[in-house]
């Protein structure tokens, strides 16, 4: 029986190991979701500006 205990003792702290590895908390990975850009889709830029050529489409009768 305390054979099995430390070696879930052990293997939890090898799990705990791993998710601070992986970024710690859920809370903290769901934090960082957020900010990570997703690979194939381009990052929208927030210094976008339009095209001052380009009219509203209110002007153009629609």
């Amino acid at each position: 029986m305390n054979a099995q205990i430390s070696s879930l003792n052990t293997q939890i702290s090898q799990i705990q190991t791993f998710n601070s590895q992986l970024g710690g908390t859920n809370s903290n990975l769901v934090a960082r979701i957020g900010t990570t850009p997703i690979p194939g889709k381009p990052v929208r830029s927030s210094s976008f500006k339009p095209d001052p050529d380009m009219e509203p489409a209110t002007k153009q009768g629609r």
